[in-house]
C-alpha cells in the first residue's frame, strides 16, 4: 500500500459466538460479507433478487444509465428519533457490526438494511459527529482524511465501489459520518461515468465544456498518494467559493495500478429534483439511478422516464463547469 496511514485492522466489537467464529482471521471482504450473509439469515436485512429490479431506461441521449428499483427503501425511517448509527442504538436493536480502523478513526461496519444491493455496507463513525458538506469542514486535513479512508476501504474491497454523499446531496443519515460499500450486480459493467474517461490520461472531465457529461465532476487516478491528494483538493477549492453551501459526492474504487476517485462538487441549495423522488447522491451522478416510489417504476415502464430525462436531473445539480474548472 503506497500511503503512510495506518493498514485497516478488524476486530470482532460483539460477543455473539457465531459472529466472532464468521470473521476469525478473514480478509475484511470476505469478513464483512460474512456480516451481510449472517444479517439476511436472521432477517435484519431482507434483500433477495426479488426485492430489487433492474432497468435499462429507454435510450433517448447519448448515455446508457441503469435503474434499481427497489420499494423497500421507503420504509427507511426519514428523520429518526435517535441516531441508528450510534453504538449505543446499535446494541439495542440488536444488530451486529464489525469494528474497523481507517487511518487514525474507527468505525462501525454493518450490513445496509435498506441495500440495493446483495452486498452493501455502511460504515459508520464510532462517534457522532456530523457528514462533510454544507458547510464543508474548514480544516483542510478533514477532506483528505475522507478521502483516504474512502481509499483504504476500496483496497481492502476489490470489486465494490466505495461511496460518499454529502449533506444536502444525498447522505441519507447527515448527522452521523459514514461512508457506503456496495459490490454492483454480476455483468453490470462499466458505468456511465466511467465510459466518459475510460481511456483518457486527463485527471477532470467537465461538462458544458464539451458535453461529453451532464453533471461537472474531477475525477483522478494512479497511486493512492496522488489521487487522494488531487480529489481533497478539489474538494477544498469547491468549499473555499461555495462556503457553506459547498457539498458533493464521492466515489472511490479500487482499479488496475492503483485507484480512481470522483468528486461531483454540488450545492446544497439545489438538492431536490424533478423526475426523481429522492435526492441525487453518488450512484446517480455516476449513472445508476435508485428508486423506490410507485410512480418512479411507472414511469421507467412506461418510457417517460428515459435517458434524456435522467440526463436533465443530472444537469439540474450540476455545478457551473466554467467556475468549477477556474479552481482546478
Amino acid at each position: 500500500m503506497q500511503t503512510s496511514r495506518k493498514p485497516v485492522q478488524v476486530n470482532v466489537p460483539l460477543s455473539h459466538p457465531a459472529m466472532q467464529e464468521a470473521i476469525k482471521g478473514r480478509t475484511m471482504a470476505v469478513s464483512l460479507e460474512a456480516l451481510c450473509a449472517h444479517e439476511r439469515s436472521r432477517g435484519f436485512t431482507s434483500w433477495t433478487p426479488e426485492t430489487t429490479t433492474p432497468y435499462r431506461p429507454a435510450t433517448r441521449c447519448a448515455h446508457e444509465f441503469a435503474a434499481l428499483y427497489t420499494p423497500r427503501r421507503d420504509r427507511r425511517p426519514q428523520k429518526p428519533e435517535t441516531c441508528p448509527l450510534c453504538a449505543d442504538e446499535l446494541q439495542q436493536s440488536g444488530q451486529r457490526f464489525v469494528a474497523i480502523r481507517l487511518g487514525n478513526r474507527r468505525f462501525h461496519a454493518l450490513a445496509n438494511p435498506f441495500g440495493v444491493t446483495q452486498w452493501s455496507l455502511t460504515i459508520a463513525a464510532d462517534t457522532h459527529r456530523p457528514q462533510w458538506g454544507a458547510p464543508m469542514p474548514a480544516d483542510d486535513g478533514e477532506p483528505l482524511a475522507t478521502v483516504q479512508e474512502m481509499i483504504a476501504l476500496a483496497e481492502s474491497l476489490p470489486g465494490y465501489v466505495i461511496i460518499g454523499n454529502g449533506t444536502l446531496a444525498g447522505a441519507s443519515l447527515p448527522g452521523h459520518a459514514h461512508h457506503q460499500a456496495l459490490r454492483l450486480p454480476d455483468g453490470h459493467g462499466l458505468l456511465a461515468v466511467e465510459r466518459v474517461t475510460q481511456g483518457r490520461s486527463t485527471e477532470a472531465a467537465w461538462c458544458g465544456v464539451d458535453g461529453e457529461y451532464p453533471v461537472v465532476f474531477h475525477h483522478a487516478t494512479g497511486n493512492v498518494p496522488d489521487v487522494a491528494r488531487k480529489t481533497a483538493a478539489a474538494m477544498c477549492g469547491w468549499r473555499d467559493v461555495m462556503r457553506a453551501h459547498a457539498t458533493g459526492n464521492l466515489l472511490v474504487q479500487a482499479v488496475a495500478g492503483g485507484v480512481e476517485a470522483y468528486f461531483f462538487p454540488r450545492d446544497a441549495r439545489t438538492p431536490q429534483v424533478k423526475d426523481l423522488a429522492g435526492i441525487p447522491g453518488a450512484l446517480e451522478c455516476c449513472g445508476i439511478f435508485v428508486m423506490s416510489a410507485d410512480w418512479e417504476q411507472s414511469a421507467l415502464q412506461a418510457g417517460r422516464t428515459n435517458t434524456s430525462t435522467l440526463c436533465g436531473v443530472l444537469r439540474a445539480i450540476s455545478a457551473d463547469p466554467i467556475l468549477f474548472q477556474a479552481l482546478i
